[in-house]
């Protein structure tokens, strides 16, 4: 991680542990580094996640289309399995 190679391969970063460990500072650190060398971060909770997952599950957005309305640009392509 401390390289950057995980962003440079477009490897997605999930930090879990108990409360009180750092996870959020551990989070930033790392988006912080990312942006400075030029990549795009969002940083989110599970609960935003999840809701903007629900949204774009009930209007069948694909991805790209979420990404657009939420002003995120998108790292890969899928088929939408519902069209």
């Amino acid at each position: 991680m401390a390289t950057g190679r995980g962003v440079k391969e477009n490897r997605p970063v999930l930090i879990t542990g108990p409360t009180g460990i750092g996870k959020t500072w551990l989070a930033c650190a790392l988006g912080n580094q990312a942006a400075r060398e030029g990549h795009s971060v969002l940083y989110t909770r599970l609960t935003r996640l999840l809701d903007d997952l629900a949204t774009a599950r009930l209007t069948y957005e694909t991805a790209s289309e979420t990404n657009s309305r939420l002003g995120r640009r998108p790292r890969r392509q899928y088929p939408n399995p519902l069209r």
